[in-house]
């Protein structure tokens, strides 16, 4: 078990990034580790799939474009897309008062049916469908599945993130070597490039 040359944190034999600083541990070196180079490179644990175990070790965490891309993604289709059609089917006679406020209590519905699913979605998979359409995916820094726990944590951080026009997020991970957003360094997460 070696520690981390970034914050010094201890790190377990086998980690692919720090869990508290987010620093990728294959930068750091076998001797780090104080592990062999054999060991580096060994295969992964029974608990990773060995599709998970590349995506972590080869892929770039530098995804943000596709990120907000599958953000977008998602959120056209777990809320504006149902409010836009159930608008449409209560507005069709015309506007009125009633209809708004049905629209408006329809939305509010469905905002926490999206928190759900994108809970849901990085726990169950790893990715939501927007994740999934621009080829990235979320796994713990440690390179592990992600744990329920983890996805509802940085999922009910996406409230902080997004605050500001998602100022806090943008500078999370400008200053992140692992483009991390808040949500991500609090659940010890990282977004990776999925492999296909």
């Amino acid at each position: 078990m070696g520690s981390c040359s970034q914050c010094g944190t201890a790190l377990r034999q086998g980690s692919q990034f720090c869990g508290q600083c987010g620093a990728a541990v294959a930068a750091l070196g076998s001797a780090a580790l104080g592990m062999s180079d054999s060991q580096v490179s060994s295969p992964p644990s029974q608990q990773e799939s060995p599709s998970l175990h590349s995506a972590v070790t080869e892929a770039s965490t530098k995804c943000g474009v596709r990120r907000a891309g599958a953000y977008l993604f998602d959120q056209l289709i777990t809320i504006w897309l149902p409010v836009t059609l159930f608008g449409a089917l209560v507005f069709s006679g015309g506007v009125d008062d009633e209809g708004v406020t049905a629209v408006q209590g329809f939305a509010f519905l469905v905002s926490p049916i999206s928190f759900v699913y994108f809970v849901v979605m990085e726990a169950g998979s790893g990715a939501t469908l927007g994740k999934r359409l621009l080829g990235i995916r979320v796994v713990g820094a440690d390179g592990a599945k992600v744990s329920w726990g983890a996805s509802l944590v940085r999922n009910l951080m996406r409230l902080v993130d997004l605050m500001f026009w998602a100022i806090p997020a943008l500078i999370s991970m400008v200053m992140s070597p692992l483009d991390q957003r808040l949500g991500d360094r609090v659940a010890k997460t990282v977004v990776v490039r999925a492999r296909g």
